[in-house]
Order: structure tokens, then sequence, then C-alpha cells
């Protein structure tokens, strides 16, 4: 039996940041959709997944491309940029309190 452990947003963010944003930016209709799946049944999923992007938004690591007319487009911050080369996401988004 498969020991199947469930990441915590801090985490599924930290996921987002690494493998999303590798280029700089990206859409968060088309991440969401692709890592959250299809349809009704996989809502929950989808999010999952948004919760944890709202926490990369909210931790001003990612930003909404203010050339992109629909507003799905994000780009990565000097705070995100700072938060990767130095390898703590969980950290950059703790809130002050926490750390």
């Amino acid at each position: 039996m498969e020991d199947r452990q469930v990441k915590s947003a801090l985490d599924l963010a930290a996921d987002l940041l690494h493998e999303e944003f590798k280029e700089g930016e990206a859409s968060r209709h088309n991440v969401l959709l692709r890592r959250g799946g299809p349809g009704h049944a996989a809502l929950a999923n989808r999010r999952m997944w948004a919760e944890a992007w709202q926490l990369l938004e909210q931790g001003r690591l990612i930003c909404r491309d203010p050339d992109e007319g629909a507003g799905t487009t994000f780009f990565l911050t000097a705070m995100g940029k700072q938060a990767l080369a130095g390898g703590d996401i969980q950290g950059a988004l703790m809130p002050a309190g926490a750390r």
C-alpha cells in the first residue's frame, strides 16, 4: 500500500514557485488547470492549488503582469527571485511572528 502524505499549502506554494516560475512568469489559469485537473470532479484539487498560489501573491513573491489584459499572467518579483535563490521559500511566506 502506498503511503501518501498530504502536502501543506506552504509546500505546494514552494513547488509552484520552483516548478512554474523557472521562466519568470506563468499563467494562473493554465497552471491551476494543469495541476488540479479539469472538470467539476477536480474542483477541490484546483482549489488546493489556488490556495497555494494565493500564498505566493500575498507573500509578494509573484505579481500580476500589468501588460496582460486578462490578469491571469503573473511574474516573479524581486522578493520571489531572492526567495528562490536563497532556498527559503517557506520562510519568506511565513508571517513575521511565526518564524
